[in-house]
């Protein structure tokens, strides 16, 4: 997207959601459609603190505190995926079945179905390797985990909101 064009124009429901330019689009997309067709994941919820409680019932933790209702958004490249409960610094794991695995260049996409609480989908970049390793396929339970510091929030309330 930023290689071909000096503005961006994202349409949802047939309405301008966002108009700017690619990075700024990148920085901080204005909704869940926008972050999607940069590839991230995007996780809906109301931050008090470095606590995001979910709309699916969720809770995330991030590394800058903000306030309100926050788009929290991280690239599938910053998922961790184990078949055990993973043990470290990673403060966001989820239990997850994996949906599907997709070879794509260098890489597998994982498309995960959160199963710790209400389900929402999640997307991971592993290696051909790993995801031969882990065995990855069609109902497969993993756990996937995510470091705080890897979450952007975005929100009227937060020091990134446009």
């Amino acid at each position: 997207m930023r290689a071909l064009a000096d503005r961006v124009v994202v349409l949802e429901a047939g309405r301008v959601a966002q108009d700017d330019t690619p990075a700024a689009v990148a920085e901080a997309p204005a909704t869940p459609h926008a972050a999607r067709l940069l590839g991230l994941n995007v996780l809906a919820g109301t931050a008090d603190g470095t606590d995001v409680r979910l709309d699916d019932g969720g809770v995330l933790v991030i590394a800058e505190a903000a306030h309100g209702r926050v788009l929290a958004t991280f690239p599938p490249s910053a998922v961790t995926l184990t078949v055990d409960e993973p043990v470290g610094s990673a403060r966001n794991r989820w239990r997850a079945t994996v949906r599907r695995a997709v070879p794509r260049e260098a890489v597998v996409r994982v498309h995960l179905h959160r199963t710790a609480d209400t389900g929402a989908e999640l997307y991971a970049d592993v290696t051909r390797g790993a995801a031969t390793e882990l065995g990855l396929e069609a109902g497969r339970v993993v756990w996937a985990s995510v470091k705080a510091t890897e979450v952007t929030a975005f929100g009227a309330a937060t020091r990134d909101a446009r």
